[in-house]
């Protein structure tokens, strides 16, 4: 090899090597002073969250009078308490070990309103029920909760793929909302789906891109920082993997008011893309609980937007996304055209569901100074949790009675 080659193989080394330092040294910087959190890219599923997490859980919740100011300034932060993962990286308190053989299991699956991560734990539904199923049933049933930020029902089919043999359900309980709709042409678009031989999405196409950023802590924080700051370079990055045959039609309904559309006012385009989508994957998702020898059901929750006396810190959202909601009429309709039309295709479909809507509707009413959700945030309340075990436990106590051998 000649002097020239050499050094310039040197130098390509040396600018190699220096890289390579930089990257580490950066991977080291970001995992000292950027706190991790304790949602986790996953190639399985898309995301999960990291075992054995805990965290102190503050919020901001202002005292509520009828007639106040809905873009005053929140008050400060207080303590609400704590919240964590168990040995799995689920949503609750009890660790999951290995199935008893006289032990029978509901596996839940939702979004944020399911991963509860606004109040103590002790103070979620899920463990309010699942304390009284331990108490009514000795022990026997037992609550599991897979519950996970920003979820949609596609998600939650790679969950059961991923999940299901292992954990043994009897019981599968879907938490439904108008917004899965577009989250799962969302999801689709974003990391593609591959299906097995009968089309049931199992994981994620982009498996390599979540490994990869699942196992570095950099390539995480900058994946974020530019689907927040600069979407167009995230897009450019991470192009997506929509295809004909692995998301629902109807991917150009993107703007904010697409879920909202259909949570107001269920209008036949929003149904009919509800249908193509999540309406599809509901269904794929009773058919896989069957190969499992499981039950199925879902629960339709709803969001504080559409109900009388619920003010919520307006500030915090887009202008657009506040329109929105008055152009689709949604204080008029209190959310009953979704209410109705989601009933009405769990009918159809033979689904066994329960709802919140009734519920909370005449909380409000019976008392409208109280309120049932946080007012910096859409999640439940301490208070709202209440009245959302009083819905998931009737619904249990029905599916279990209805059980060969269950009393």
């Amino acid at each position: 090899m000649s002097p020239r080659s050499r050094n310039a193989l040197f130098a390509a080394i040396s600018m190699i090597g220096s890289v390579v330092l930089v990257l580490l040294l950066a991977e080291v910087a970001v995992r000292i002073w950027v706190p991790g959190g304790e949602i986790q890219p996953d190639p399985a599923m898309i995301r999960s969250m990291v075992p054995n997490f805990r965290r102190e859980v503050a919020f901001v919740e202002p005292h509520y009078r009828p007639g106040q100011n809905q873009s005053a300034p929140p008050q400060a932060e207080g303590p609400l308490g704590s919240t964590s993962t168990n040995n799995l990286g689920f949503r609750m308190l009890a660790d999951v070990k290995d199935k008893r053989p006289d032990e029978r299991r509901i596996l839940l699956l939702g979004d944020s309103y399911l991963a509860a991560m606004e109040v103590d734990a002790r103070d979620s539904f899920f463990e309010i029920v699942s304390r009284r199923l331990d108490e009514e049933t000795r022990g026997r049933w037992k609550i599991i909760n897979l519950g996970i930020s920003s979820g949609s029902p596609l998600q939650y089919l790679m969950q059961l793929h991923h999940w299901g043999e292992r954990l043994q359900p009897d019981l599968v309980i879907v938490f439904l909302g108008a917004n899965d709709s577009p989250d799962d042409v969302r999801t689709g678009e974003r990391y593609g789906i591959v299906t097995d031989e009968n089309g049931v999405p199992i994981h994620p196409a982009k498996q390599f891109s979540l490994a990869l950023i699942r196992a570095s802590h950099l390539a995480r924080y900058f994946a974020q920082f530019t689907l927040n700051r600069i979407p167009d370079l995230f897009v450019l990055l991470s192009p997506p993997r929509a295809t004909k045959e692995n998301v629902p039609q109807n991917t150009s309904r993107r703007n904010i008011d697409s879920w909202i559309e259909l949570a107001c006012e269920a209008s036949e385009a929003s149904k009919q893309a509800f249908l193509e989508g999540t309406g599809r994957n509901l269904r794929m998702l009773k058919d896989e609980a069957s190969e499992l020898g499981a039950g199925f059901a879902v629960v339709i929750v709803h969001y504080p937007f559409y109900f009388p006396d619920e003010p919520f810190y307006e500030t915090r959202w887009p202008q657009d996304f506040l329109e929105a909601l008055k152009t689709h009429g949604c204080l008029q309709s209190e959310g009953r055209p979704f209410e109705d039309f989601a009933r009405a295709f769990l009918r159809e479909n033979g689904i066994e569901f329960a709802s919140t809507y009734d519920r909370f509707l005449e909380a409000k009413r019976r008392s409208p100074e109280q309120k049932l959700w946080h007012f910096y945030d859409y999640h439940y309340n301490p208070v709202g949790h209440r009245l959302a075990a009083e819905e998931l436990h009737g619904l249990v106590k029905r599916l279990i009675a209805s059980r060969p051998g269950e009393k």
